[in-house]
């Protein structure tokens, strides 16, 4: 339909020129809706060489295969042309120049490999052209060589693409040329172009009329008048295009398509409103977004991190409501952070330091994924924390050191800890420090008033013990070591400003006053009891055999003495000598009494030191152990004494028992 309402005229020169044969070819088909018009040249040493049919004849069977204006023919046509002459190569590798035009008869593309050229006119003038695939034209765009010399350069046949290349053939296909009538479209091989210049070819084809026969004829008039010596094979075609294919329902489908372009541009224009709306939304709630980030960073920044908490928590709302991944890592990096500052400053205002130490060390690591934000505030709170922490560790010191009852040592890292509070300024670890000072002065107060009874405790033994040591030489009439043992026990109560112990020291002066004017009287007697001495001295000596028979050694000493008394002033040998080995057996006996009496008496300190130190049980089973000793030893005085302070010892450990432990 296309064909048989436009006009195409063609016409074409085809010649062996100088040549025996003609290697060059021209061929073409006007289809329906498509025209394909196709000139070859070819390469070749060869006399004959059917490279250039070859070649044409299978670009125009594939093109009637699919005739299409499309890119994708064009390259189809030239590939499998390409393909077609390297397999049919024998032992003549065929390889041709190729140039060819399609057209639907309202527009065309040409496409070329190597160098065979394609022209064409418009109003007389050159309006597109062809550019070949050579070295020389390379040379040319380089500027290297002017194209007035690319017809005689030595490099004008080096091809790079051509027609039966084996590797990398790409042909150079143009985009779409939108016809009209006058047109006048030109196919040529290298005789022409060598021979002729492009100026003379412009010159015929400038003014004609509507035959294409007329200016080819003028072309090779032109051409053999210049009698070229090695005139090679010629062949140019000339395609006139008198009259274009007018569409009768152009001016239809353009009203259709001008309607449906109406109704797309409302389309869009609706759909653009409402992106628009959308967007404006979008950028809104972006630019809040936005906002509320600054507005948490500078809230951060204020140490404002419940405020700060507010807008991070609000602008991730935001955040993930426009799926901006990127500022929901940055949010939940920020509000991490800030969640870790109010824990670490909620544990400082408690005063649980090491929380909050390891609050702020969190709230320092996270900062680091958080900009760095607030990290001198967290540093700086940090510092205070450890400070804190420093003086708490102070006092946990000194804790220990009472616990191990050294309490010089406690009272230095308590000192020291209320002397760093104050430096710190830290009210509430100063007050720490005073309470816990407080607490080990009344601790070493009840340690001294403990160590004060203890030395009263003491003091009152040790007066006890010498006035009963006197007591019991003022029984065996020794009065003067009484004396001194009572003056010691004075002094010794003087000394501590114990008065008790002073007056029963003084009682027992009193009594030894009496002892020794009892005594004179009794020696007054003496004269009058000389008499009866030898009776007297018998019973005494008897008295001190049943004293010795009973481990009474005191009192067997005793008889024996006063009989070895009687005795000596009875000038009686033979009775003393007796009575002395006796009194030795006597002090041997008594010494050994003496030992017992000092164990008793040291288990009775053992005893006391273990009741000091309040170890009840232990006391009470030494003290049993220490009245049994006496008990042993006859000193019934020592027994009911240990007796009263068994029972004490009873009603100590019951009022511990029912303190709270």
């Amino acid at each position: 339909m296309k064909k048989l309402n436009s006009e195409f005229k063609t016409a074409f020169i085809s010649e062996a020129g100088a040549a025996l044969t003609n290697n060059d070819y021209f061929a073409f088909v006007e289809l329906d809706n498509y025209a394909c018009y196709v000139i070859a040249d070819g390469i070749t040493d060869l006399a004959q060489s059917e490279s250039a049919q070859k070649a044409v004849e299978s670009i125009i069977l594939h093109f009637q295969q699919q005739p299409s204006l499309t890119r994708r023919t064009l390259s189809a046509c030239l590939q499998n042309a390409n393909r077609d002459l390297v397999e049919i190569s024998g032992r003549e590798m065929l390889k041709a120049s190729i140039t060819m035009i399609v057209t639907d008869y309202e527009a065309m593309r040409f496409a070329s490999a190597g160098n065979t050229r394609f022209r064409l006119y418009r109003d007389g003038r050159l309006n597109t052209k062809s550019q070949d695939m050579s070295l020389s034209q390379e040379l040319v765009e380089q500027d290297e060589i002017t194209p007035n010399v690319l017809s005689r350069h030595e490099e004008r046949h080096n091809l790079y693409s051509y027609l039966g290349q084996e590797q990398e053939f790409r042909p150079y296909i143009s985009g779409k040329l939108k016809l009209i009538n006058g047109d006048i479209a030109v196919l040529y091989t290298r005789g022409i172009w060598e021979n002729l210049d492009e100026a003379d070819l412009d010159d015929i084809f400038a003014e004609t009329s509507d035959d294409p026969r007329e200016p080819l004829d003028n072309m090779e008039d032109m051409l053999l008048s210049k009698q070229p010596p090695d005139l090679d094979n010629y062949t140019i075609a000339a395609i006139f295009i008198n009259k274009i294919f007018t569409d009768p329902n152009r001016e239809r489908r353009r009203k259709r398509r001008i309607k449906i372009a109406v109704i797309v541009l409302i389309v869009l224009l609706i759909i653009g409103i409402i992106v628009y709306i959308l967007y404006s939304r979008h950028q809104d709630k972006a630019a809040e977004m936005n906002l509320r980030t600054d507005s948490t960073i500078a809230c951060i920044q204020d140490n404002n991190y419940i405020r700060a908490r507010e807008e991070a928590t609000k602008a991730l709302k935001q955040a993930e409501s426009l799926k901006d991944k990127e500022k929901v890592r940055q949010l939940n990096a920020y509000l991490r952070l800030i969640e870790s500052v109010i824990a670490a400053d909620d544990a400082y205002q408690n005063q649980n330091f090491d929380d909050a130490y390891q609050g702020y060390q969190t709230a320092l690591e996270r900062s680091r994924y958080a900009d760095k934000l607030g990290e001198a505030y967290i540093s700086r709170r940090l510092g205070g924390t450890e400070d804190h922490l420093t003086v708490a560790d102070f006092i946990q010191m000194g804790d220990k050191a009472m616990e191990q009852g050294e309490l010089a040592q406690a009272e230095v890292y308590y000192l020291r800890a209320k002397a760093f509070a104050a430096q710190i300024h830290a009210a509430s670890s100063k007050v720490q420090a005073q309470a816990a000072l407080d607490k080990l002065y009344e601790a070493k107060e009840k340690q001294k008033n403990e160590q004060e009874k203890k030395d009263q405790q003491r003091l009152s033994g040790d007066i006890s013990d010498l006035i009963t040591q006197g007591d019991t030489l003022s029984q065996f009439g020794d009065f003067e070591l009484a004396e001194q043992k009572y003056l010691a026990a004075r002094s010794l109560a003087a000394a501590h400003y114990d008065a008790d112990g002073k007056k029963e020291a003084l009682a027992a002066l009193d009594k030894l006053d009496q002892a020794r004017g009892q005594a004179a009287a009794a020696a007054q007697k003496e004269a009058e009891q000389y008499a009866a001495d030898y009776t007297a001295a018998a019973a005494l000596a008897g008295q001190g055999d049943a004293a010795f028979a009973n481990a009474d050694y005191t009192g067997a000493a005793a008889g024996y003495n006063a009989a070895l008394a009687r005795y000596t002033a009875l000038s009686d040998a033979a009775q003393s000598a007796i009575l002395s080995a006796k009194l030795q057996n006597v002090a041997v006996r008594q010494q050994e009494l003496d030992r017992q009496s000092a164990n008793a008496a040291a288990v009775t300190a053992r005893a006391g030191e273990f009741y000091a130190q309040k170890e009840y049980t232990a006391a009470k089973q030494t003290y049993l152990k220490a009245r049994q000793l006496y008990l042993a030893l006859g000193n019934q005085a020592k027994a009911d004494e240990i007796g009263t302070i068994l029972d004490r010892i009873d009603a100590d450990a019951a009022i511990m028992a029912a303190l709270p432990q």
